[in-house]
């Protein structure tokens, strides 16, 4: 057969091999796509089992027989018996999903205080502070300080907890009242009185944050002065007087100008059983704040010089909790 022959021949089949060649294709699709869904398993679908109340161990072991992974996160409970078990899932037990997914569970940590800690040497207003921290809105207050608290001087710091009952590690089971005696600091406490005559805000200051004394300032304007100063004081420098007690200032200042305010600032606080903290700061027309001057005071009236560009804000603070704002102006 010539080579002619073979090409009337091929030319005569072609649409028989390009159909044949198109089935083949075909077939071998077919057949890749059914092994290829043949070899991918579908993955099972398990019903969620009910783990709410379980321990922690005993829902992993439910989880595990449903081929299920848990993903936890702890959170404080109220009841101390919780500890350890599972307070919520999702999804919710009955719903069915496919094996191999993970279930959110909370689990509790128990409570946030299991047992009394050991608050001797601490300050009363610090554990306070403590207590509000840790049994926030909606949170069960385990324990509580019992009001009134007893105070007795001693030499040991004023508002040192010297005292507490129960005793440290004591379980709490159910909500608990603390007793604590308190130091009211050292009894019929002298303290000398320092020399202040010619003294500038800034040494008057100092001498409020160091001395134990309260003072009552008498002033007038004296135009020719530039600064505030001390011109009298009521005890002789280097005598000896009641710690806290109030001394007498005598303090000229310089006339007040549409910038500059000079006055006194007399806030009354009530009365405590011990000295406690007091801040006073002032925040600047241009939002800086600065403290003027921190002291320990027993309550009752308390002056406080100041010389403050107008639009200035006195803040004052007590045991770390702002109680007043005062606008200076003219």
């Amino acid at each position: 057969m010539g080579l002619g022959d073979i090409a009337d021949s091929i030319e005569s089949n072609g649409k028989v091999i390009v159909i044949t060649s198109l089935v083949m294709l075909i077939f071998f699709v077919l057949i890749s796509t059914i092994v290829f869904f043949v070899s991918v398993k579908t993955a099972d679908q398990v019903l969620v089992p009910n783990i709410e109340g379980e321990k922690f161990e005993d829902a992993v072991l439910k989880l595990q027989v449903k081929e299920l992974y848990p993903r936890l996160q702890l959170r404080f409970s109220d009841n101390p018996e919780d500890a350890g078990k599972v307070l919520e899932q999702s999804p919710p037990a009955g719903t069915i999903v496919k094996a191999g997914k993970r279930i959110n569970l909370i689990v509790s940590s128990g409570p946030v205080l299991d047992r009394v800690e050991n608050y001797v040497g601490k300050t009363l207003s610090d554990v306070q502070q403590h207590f509000a921290a840790l049994f926030t809105a909606g949170r069960k207050q385990l324990i509580s300080i019992k009001e009134p608290v007893m105070y007795k001087s001693s030499s040991i710091p004023a508002g040192t907890i010297l005292e507490q009952n129960p005793a440290p590690d004591t379980k709490i089971s159910e909500g608990i009242f603390i007793e604590f005696i308190v130091s009211k600091g050292p009894e019929n406490e002298k303290v000398s009185v320092p020399n202040m005559e010619g003294f500038k805000l800034n040494d008057i200051y100092s001498v409020i944050s160091r001395n134990k004394l309260s003072f009552k300032i008498k002033h007038e304007v004296n135009s020719s002065l530039d600064n505030p100063a001390v011109v009298s004081q009521s005890e002789p420098a280097d005598s000896s007087v009641d710690a806290y007690s109030q001394m007498e200032l005598g303090i000229q200042f310089p006339e007040s100008t549409e910038k500059m305010i000079y006055g006194v600032y007399s806030p009354s606080l009530p009365k405590y059983p011990y000295p406690v903290k007091v801040v006073v700061d002032a925040v600047y027309p241009d939002g800086k704040r600065t403290e003027l001057v921190s002291f320990n005071h027993q309550g009752g009236k308390c002056d406080i010089p100041y010389g403050l560009p107008q639009g200035t804000v006195i803040v004052l603070t007590v045991l770390n909790k702002q109680v007043q704002m005062f606008e200076v102006k003219q």
